[in-house]
């Protein structure tokens, strides 16, 4: 049967439908979604949905955190600061940026970081991905020019199949923090000697099991803000660490009164890991950090109401100590997943 011109235009039509279709596979490559390695009593993070998890783009934020191009000088990565054998955290007390510069406080561990909805020590970053690209414009850190970033990383062949892979070959800014964004929250530990032991996996031993006890007490201080199954509340509290704040925490972000000297409450997991300690690293080991709750504090007019004089023995107090080195999550800093690639 003679087909009419309207049939022949529909015949043609399907014909280059299918052939877009099939470039389109060709150049758009399927994308494998991220399983994440829950702990057993974790929550599932929330995944941002303009940013969805994929097998393609941790692999290329891999490979960028651990990329000095991404600062000024090219000296220094994000795993500068970010120290795996550290818990993701820093050793110096004040971050120094890529010609040297000496920041204001210590790098934060990303240990868990995929459970923050505020980034830095004040909350001032809404989004992983917001975070990332705070750090390469700060003149104390990467210090660096977006455009200079993109140009960089579309001059390095070896990006390119991973950016295709990830992206479809897009390379700017947004793709390139993604990238390290979705790396980064596949940094999951809940696996340490005390999760064992929850499970019946391990044996805490009388000393960790007193501090244990002393920890959760709930007339002491520890379990008030280091809670739930991250060990924070994700909240802000000023603990006497000055009588008159030099750095004023979260009031920088809010701009409340009652915020000065108000700091995020860090994970305390692979804390024995993890220091120095505090927002500006003025404690180098966790006795330190005991004794300075034992004591309760200096007087501060914005002063947490949960924390005062604890009175503790010198045994409790290396119970508590010993306590928390049953966080460590030796898996988790040995996972070659997390390796430099």
């Amino acid at each position: 049967m003679k087909k009419s011109g309207w049939q022949i235009v529909a015949v043609i039509g399907s014909f280059i439908f299918i052939f877009v279709a099939c470039q389109r596979k060709e150049t758009q490559p399927l994308q494998t979604e991220y399983k994440l390695n829950i702990p057993p009593g974790f929550p599932m993070p929330k995944i941002p949905a303009d940013n969805p998890l994929t097998a393609e783009k941790v692999a290329l934020g891999r490979k960028l955190f651990y990329d000095p191009q991404l600062s000024n000088a090219r000296t220094i990565s994000c795993a500068s600061c970010h120290i795996l054998e550290h818990g993701f955290a820093d050793t110096a007390r004040f971050s120094r940026g890529d010609k040297g510069q000496i920041g204001q406080r210590n790098a934060m561990s990303l240990t868990n970081v995929a459970y923050q909805t505020e980034l830095f020590w004040d909350g001032a970053n809404p989004s992983l991905e917001k975070q990332i690209l705070a750090v390469m414009l700060n003149h104390d850190e990467f210090d660096i020019d977006i455009t200079e970033v993109e140009n960089r990383i579309r001059g390095d062949e070896s990006y390119k199949p991973l950016f295709q892979a990830a992206f479809n070959g897009v390379i700017n800014i947004t793709t390139i923090t993604q990238a390290i964004a979705s790396f980064e929250r596949t940094l999951i530990s809940g696996n340490s000697k005390y999760d064992k032991y929850l499970r019946g996996q391990a044996i805490l031993t009388p000393s960790e099991l007193n501090g244990m006890r002393l920890f959760f007490d709930e007339k002491g201080e520890c379990f008030h803000c280091h809670n739930g199954f991250n060990f924070t509340n994700f909240k802000y509290h000023n603990t006497g660490l000055d009588s008159v704040t030099t750095d004023e925490g979260r009031y920088r972000t809010t701009g409340i009164e009652e915020d000065k000297g108000k700091f995020k409450t860090p994970t305390l997991r692979n804390i024995a890991l993890t220091a120095p300690y505090m927002h500006d690293g003025r404690f180098k080991t966790l006795e330190e950090v005991v004794e300075h709750y034992n004591r309760g504090g200096k007087n501060h007019p914005y002063k947490d109401g949960d924390i005062f004089p604890l009175n503790l023995t010198a045994q409790e107090k290396q119970d508590i100590v010993n306590f928390l080195k049953t966080l460590t999550d030796e898996e988790f800093i040995n996972n070659p997943a997390f390796k430099k690639p």
